[in-house]
């Protein structure tokens, strides 16, 4: 079974990217086709924020550590009710004074068969 991403990230500084993988072809008289390429063609990718005390941020980042980029893990976006396949390649920490700290996440669209 597949762990599951729990922590709720800053909704007002998440980012959303949409990248659609098309093949196309060009053709005579400037006409061009274009097909989805494969079977999931819609690739998306979040660029969150997450904000608190060393010990949260500690517990975000020992998740993400024991998935090393390359093992998903299940995570509900933000607005939607189903978890989704994601995966994430890179993470980055900023002490921002006292006690508290800003772990900045990129999450990656998986699939599964």
């Amino acid at each position: 079974m597949m762990n599951t991403f729990t922590w709720a990230a800053e909704q007002q500084n998440m980012v959303q990217e949409v990248e659609f993988q098309v093949l196309s072809a060009k053709l005579g008289d400037g006409y061009v086709q274009r097909v989805g390429k494969g079977m999931n063609s819609k690739d998306a990718k979040w660029s969150l924020v997450f904000l608190g005390r060393q010990q949260r941020i500690d517990e975000i980042t020992e998740f993400l550590d024991e998935h090393a980029g390359w093992c998903s893990f299940l995570w509900t976006p933000p607005g939607q009710s189903t978890a989704i396949v994601t995966t994430c390649g890179a993470y980055s920490q900023e002490h921002q004074g006292a006690d508290v700290w800003r772990l900045s996440a990129t999450f990656e669209k998986g699939f599964q068969p």
